[in-house]
Order: C-alpha cells, then structure tokens, then sequence
C-alpha cells in the first residue's frame, strides 16, 4: 500500500490544494531536495501533464537543501493582474506594465534574488487582497486585526470566510487523495 503522505503530490496538495482546484491563484513552498531527489525531473513531468489544465509549476530559487516551489493557476493569476488597482501597484514596484504571466513572475523571481527576502508583492502573486498587502509592508508586519493565511488589514469577516473555503478545500483533497478515490492528476483535472 502506498504511504500517500510521503509523495510529492501529497505535498503539493498539503501546501497548494486551493491552487489546484482553481480557487486560489498561486502557492509557493518549500521542497526538500533529501526527500525529493529528482525533484527537477518530476517537476518537468508534472508541467508536461498539468499545463494543458492551466497549472505551472515553477522553481523560485534553488538551494543546497532544496527548491521553493511557486505553483499557480495560470487563468486565475492573470485574471488578478489584469486589474487596474492591482497594475498600478505592480507598476510602483517596478514591474513592467502588460505583461505576461511568466514575465511577472519571472520579475518576482529577480527582486527575490536580488533582496534575498520576499518582496511585499509575493502577496499579489498569491492572491492576497491589495489592502492587507499594503497594510503588512506599511506596518512592517505588525498591528495587523487578525492571522490567517495571511496577516489581515482590511476586511477580518471577508477574510476568514476565504481562509474557511481554503481549508475545506485543501481537507477535501486531502481525504479523497489518501483515501485513494483520486489520482493526484485527477484532482487537478477537476479544476
């Protein structure tokens, strides 16, 4: 019997299941390369079958013990950078305006080479709403009304209903994926 808890897609299902259910635009974790050995080549596969459902899945940086892993939906990403609010913000950080996707995650990557720390608009990236992005790189992380997914600023009740459905959702694939019911690819499928 398969220990499901020790293979990639359960990792990536723990950290990223709002993602590949579509609800979520991207996620990002850390992969131990001891755990994973062929880490590259199992990412290369799983962008070969899941690309055509609009999931990507991209290594931010390398390490000696491992990869942070940036997964996102493609349609649900570009949905949020096309907004007026979202690109005057990206603007001021110096992203280029009318960009594609890859292009603006490829800028994310070299800011975060460049500073050796998270840039303030991983937020965005990761579908964080603009005020609480905001709020957290204003207040340095601090004075924030409440910590969930990620430090809220703007609305608490809207917040924790989001956080809710993440849960949900990411307990749902859980169950189904080491019950057996569903393939890693075929959750993904569903999205």
């Amino acid at each position: 019997m398969t220990n499901f808890k020790k293979t990639l897609g359960f990792q990536i299902i723990q950290a990223c299941a709002p993602v590949l259910a579509g609800i979520k635009p991207a996620g990002m974790f850390h992969v131990a390369r001891e755990k994973y050995p062929f880490l590259t080549r199992q990412l290369r596969e799983l962008n070969k079958r899941l690309n055509p459902f609009g999931l990507y899945f991209f290594t931010i940086c390398r390490c000696p013990v491992g990869e942070l892993l940036f997964i996102y939906n493609k349609r649900r990403l570009s949905e949020i950078l096309r907004k007026q609010e979202i690109r005057s913000y990206l603007k001021k950080k110096g992203y280029p305006e009318h960009v594609s996707v890859e292009k603006t995650i490829f800028h994310f990557q070299s800011n975060f080479i460049l500073k050796k720390s998270f840039p303030h608009e991983v937020g965005i990236l990761l579908g964080y709403p603009l005020e609480d992005v905001i709020g957290f790189e204003n207040n340095n992380g601090t004075h924030f009304k409440y910590a969930g997914y990620w430090k809220v600023y703007g609305s608490v009740p809207k917040a924790c209903r989001q956080f809710k459905v993440y849960e949900k959702c990411t307990d749902v694939m859980i169950s189904r994926y080491t019950a057996g019911e569903k393939s890693f690819e075929e959750l993904c499928h569903a999205a």
